[in-house]
């Protein structure tokens, strides 16, 4: 699914790697490392048994607030992103503005020091870089997420394109949802599974915060711009 495509979608829905030969690998390691890229294709791609949907979940996008609904009317599994299963129900997600997402991340995982999920002040999934580090303040946090390319990132700190394609780029959905509108999308949502009088969707790790755009100057704007290119072209947002 190319540019236009995707651009169609928005628009109806907004209200093998190559191993060199001088490496020997054993038969243990290779399966391993397959094993692991399984487990990673599956992270986020969840298959709502009942209502044959597949929610391609991203994080800061209202993931938890969805994974708690979809598990109590329904059994929920984890599926690869290529799957026949996958090709063949409905396919959808949530994105949301970088710019947003990025302030929604920093407070919960740089200033939110009695998570559970905390060490040495700071997210967990975050110490391997040894970049961030306790009450860094927002501009240090968006120039490190600058500096740290997707091929590497955290799930959080991944473009949120990647999230929805495979490996050539095409995209895998068929309805994308915005944050902005997340109401009115998790009707169509529940319209389109067939979901007759849907829950109310519960509002999880939702902050209390000034508007996003207080928190940046020209600079951080522009490293966001850049950082995140892909899904400012792609799904149409600006600061």
């Amino acid at each position: 699914m190319k540019k236009k495509e995707i651009t169609k979608i928005l628009d109806e829905n907004r209200g093998t790697r190559n191993i060199p030969f001088r490496i020997l690998i054993s038969l243990y390691d290779f399966y391993s490392k397959k094993k692991i890229e399984i487990f990673k294709d599956n992270k986020n791609t969840h298959l709502i048994e009942r209502y044959n949907g597949i929610y391609f979940s991203i994080p800061k996008n209202a993931q938890t607030s969805f994974s708690k609904l979809f598990n109590k009317i329904s059994k929920v599994r984890k599926v690869k992103k290529d799957s026949v299963i996958c090709k063949n129900n409905f396919k959808f997600t949530i994105i949301r503005n970088p710019y947003d997402r990025l302030v929604s991340l920093y407070l919960n995982k740089i200033k939110n020091p009695n998570a559970k999920d905390f060490r040495k002040g700071i997210f967990c999934g975050f110490l391997k870089y040894n970049k961030f580090y306790e009450n860094m303040p927002f501009n240090e946090f968006v120039r490190v997420i600058h500096s740290i390319p997707d091929k590497i990132s955290d799930p959080h700190l991944k473009s949120q394109y990647l999230h929805i394609s495979d490996n050539k780029g095409n995209i895998l959905v068929d309805y994308i949802g915005y944050f902005e509108s997340l109401e009115k999308n998790y009707l169509e949502i529940c319209k389109r599974l067939n979901i007759i009088n849907p829950p109310k969707l519960p509002h999880e790790k939702k902050s209390k915060r000034e508007d996003y755009k207080n928190y940046y100057n020209e600079k951080t704007k522009k490293l966001v711009e850049e950082r995140y290119c892909k899904d400012f072209e792609l799904f149409g947002y600006k600061f």
